[in-house]
């Protein structure tokens, strides 16, 4: 009989739901986005360095770790294998 009425029962009690109803609250949505005071749009620095562009800031101990990524970055190895 126990057998039998499991199924029932699980099906039954599968169909309610325990959790509180709940409602978003109301939101304005602005009708347009307006920018900050100020802002513009970005301009790229096409005149940068493109080689070795950590050699501006004239720090030794940046230059060597820069010469060392290829060597030890082991994911860096396998890209460009």
């Amino acid at each position: 009989m126990i057998r039998k009425s499991t199924p029932v029962l699980l099906a039954l009690l599968s169909a309610c739901s325990l959790t509180p109803h709940v409602e978003r609250p109301a939101m304005q949505m602005p009708q347009h986005f307006a920018e900050a005071p100020g802002w513009v749009p970005a301009q790229p620095g096409d005149e940068g360095p493109r080689g070795d562009w950590w050699a501006v800031f004239n720090d030794p101990l940046l230059d060597d770790l820069e010469l060392r990524v290829p060597k030890a970055n082991q994911t860096v190895a396998q890209a460009v294998a």
